[in-house]
């Protein structure tokens, strides 16, 4: 079943979204640990392109893609 972005009804991979769930979970504990504040401007900034442009110039999203690609195995486990 494809899903849509709540935000901007546009069809997503449902396997990339969860791989950046992933990245973004482990870089707000990240920012827990270390209070970093650079980790948020860039969570937001990334949120931002995601929202107002397309994904595809996302750093997470991008990243996701490459993991799913790189590793096909890891999304059957997610």
């Amino acid at each position: 079943m494809a899903y849509a972005c709540p935000l901007n009804f546009k069809q997503v991979d449902s396997n990339v979204l969860r791989i950046s769930s992933l990245i973004v979970t482990i870089s707000v504990i990240t920012y827990f640990i270390s209070s970093n504040p650079f980790i948020l401007y860039f969570l937001a900034l990334d949120f931002v392109v995601m929202l107002f442009f397309k994904n595809d110039y996302s750093p997470l999203y991008t990243f996701a893609q490459f993991v799913k690609k790189t590793f096909p195995d890891f999304t059957q486990v997610i």
